[in-house]
C-alpha cells in the first residue's frame, strides 16, 4: 500500500502531475501580477532592485495561504494516491524563498536551519510535501538527512 510505503520513510518524486503543473500557474499569475515578471526571471535575475522586494513577496505568501483552489488541486491529489481526506490534517499551503548564501532572504517565511518538522509540532505521523518552482541541481535543492529521523530534539 502506497500510504504505508510513505510512512515508511520512503521518499518519492512525482512529476508531470496536474497539481504541479495548476500550482505552478497559480503562482506564475502571483508572480506576474505582484512583480510585472514571470516566476523564471524572478529566479533567475537579481532581485535587489524590485522596489518594495519584500513587500510584495510577503503579500504572495499571504496569497499562497489563502488561496482555496491549492487545497483543492492537493485534496485530488492526495486522493489519487488513495488516501482517505477525512483522516488528514492539513496546515497552509505556503511558498518560501531559500536564497543564495550570497543573497539576502525575502518575506515573512525565512529559511529554517537543518531540522525535523515534529520537533515543533510533535506530530509524528506527518508527511511534508516539497515542490521546487524552479528546475533543482545538487546545488539548490532540499537536504534529506535520513539520520533526523531519530533524533530528537534538545
Amino acid at each position: 500500500m502506497f500510504q504505508v510505503k510513505i510512512f515508511d520513510g520512503n521518499i518519492f518524486i512525482f512529476e508531470n502531475f496536474p497539481l504541479i503543473k495548476n500550482t505552478l500557474k497559480i503562482y506564475n499569475l502571483y508572480f506576474m501580477n505582484f512583480f510585472k515578471i514571470s516566476l523564471d526571471d524572478f529566479l533567475n535575475k537579481p532581485c535587489e532592485n524590485i522596489k518594495n522586494l519584500n513587500e510584495k513577496f510577503s503579500k504572495i505568501q499571504d496569497k499562497v495561504k489563502e488561496n482555496k483552489s491549492l487545497c483543492v488541486y492537493w485534496a485530488d491529489f492526495l486522493k489519487k494516491l488513495g488516501f482517505e481526506l477525512s483522516d488528514i490534517f492539513c496546515d497552509k499551503i505556503c511558498i518560501r524563498f531559500n536564497p543564495k548564501i550570497s543573497q539576502f532572504s525575502i518575506g515573512t517565511l525565512k529559511p529554517a536551519i537543518a531540522h525535523r518538522d515534529t520537533w515543533a509540532s510533535n506530530l509524528y505521523h506527518q508527511i511534508n510535501w516539497w515542490m521546487p518552482l524552479h528546475n533543482v541541481q545538487e546545488e539548490n535543492s532540499i537536504f534529506i538527512a535520513p539520520y533526523y529521523l531519530k533524533k530528537s530534539y534538545k
